[in-house]
């Protein structure tokens, strides 16, 4: 289990490479391998310490770069929460990776196990899924992973097709004017004015466009 936490790298250099996450480049391999630093400390009184020291005496950032400057390394062992004595069944037990470099290991499934992990070692109970383990629980070389992967898949790309045909504009829609410019109408001729002549020609009437009754929207395309 890892806890994937991502903090700047601190001013010495550190060994992560060596701490059996090989990396790929030819550097790393050249380095001496040591194991993991940390330690768990004793059943109840350690994750209980940690947790003391997480939320109240040192808080989360001082919480692990204290711990990162004691062992000298930015990959440790170490306790978090959850933890007893809110939380029984979950195991506070983590290796903490604060580093960028050595966070894309965490991706390699030949290091890290992902069945049943998601968030820590905690996994619901499969009677809110079903009694189907999702996919989100289930590692990659499980046989059913691929098959519920490209499930998934084909739904999003499925849906995608239907959200465009719907959002798609029409040239009918977009080319009715829906605020035509209005022009002032003329005043009322006053009492003391006099009446125009005969030979004045008439106003012709006006050419501006007018909206429609109704206006007619394009009609949504089912989903396949």
């Amino acid at each position: 289990m890892a806890a994937m936490m991502c903090m700047p790298p601190p001013s010495f250099s550190s060994p992560l490479a060596s701490q059996s996450l090989s990396a790929p480049s030819r550097q790393a391999s050249n380095l001496p391998l040591r194991t993991i630093p940390g330690s768990y400390g004793w059943p109840l009184v350690g994750p209980i310490s940690d947790r003391l020291d997480y939320f109240w005496f040192q808080g989360p950032d001082t919480f692990f770069r204290s711990r990162m400057e004691k062992h000298k390394s930015t990959v440790f062992r170490t306790n978090v929460p959850p933890s007893f004595p809110f939380f029984l069944r979950v195991n506070p037990n983590v290796i903490a990776v604060l580093d960028c470099n050595s966070f894309a290991h965490l991706f390699d499934m030949e290091v890290v196990e992902k069945k049943d992990i998601l968030v820590g070692d905690f996994m619901p109970s499969t009677g809110y899924t079903g009694n189907t383990r999702v996919c989100a629980y289930l590692d990659t070389v499980e046989p059913k992973h691929a098959q519920l992967k490209n499930f998934a898949l084909d739904i999003l790309k499925r849906g995608s097709k239907c959200g465009w045909r719907n959002s798609k504009p029409t040239s009918t829609s977009s080319s009715t004017p829906l605020n035509p410019t209005s022009q002032k109408a003329a005043p009322p001729p006053s009492a003391h004015t006099s009446k125009p002549s005969s030979s004045t020609s008439s106003a012709s009437p006006s050419s501006e466009p007018t909206l429609p009754s109704t206006l007619a929207l394009p009609s949504p395309v089912p989903c396949p």
